[in-house]
């Protein structure tokens, strides 16, 4: 009986052992799973931070007065203020924030101004029209629509 009492003592001891070994590493699956998310929600706001300056400096950029321009005789970058005309040699107070970069086309290996789609006027289409301007057409003389143009009409419906 003694035997038979102590092979169950020792049935129940490898049961206990082994479920309990179970819920341990159920708790560290868990564990190493939440220890991925942090060090994923880390990453991302580390990424976030990151895209935002990059946004930020490439907005200032675009809206610089400084422009970044290659000399082919001496073959270095001069900077040209628009609003002044003034010229220098040196880099700008405020380093690569405060001008507008040259980049190479991969076309031609040319150095051109960055964004060159800014230099160029937006089509009529896109421009906003002056005061006194039809809206659609932009030309004819009108209060909101000129009587070539017929304004879309609202129905009551929201457009889809």
């Amino acid at each position: 009986i003694f035997n038979k009492i102590l092979t169950v003592w020792h049935g129940t001891v490898q049961i206990q052992k082994h479920s309990r070994r179970r819920a341990t590493e159920r708790k560290y699956i868990l564990f190493l799973a939440r220890r991925i998310e942090a060090a994923i929600q880390c990453q991302s706001a580390w990424r976030k931070g990151l895209a935002r300056r990059i946004a930020a400096l490439l907005r200032s950029q675009q809206s610089a007065s400084i422009h970044m321009l290659w000399d082919e005789s001496v073959e270095a970058f001069y900077f040209l203020d628009t609003t002044t005309s003034v010229v220098s040699w040196d880099e700008p107070i405020g380093g690569k924030w405060s001008y507008r970069p040259q980049v190479q086309d991969r076309f031609t290996r040319r150095f051109v101004l960055a964004w060159p789609q800014l230099d160029r006027p937006k089509p009529l289409y896109a421009q906003q029209p002056q005061q006194g301007k039809c809206m659609v057409c932009k030309i004819e003389e009108a209060t909101r629509a000129c009587l070539k143009c017929a304004l879309p009409k609202f129905d009551g419906q929201p457009p889809n």
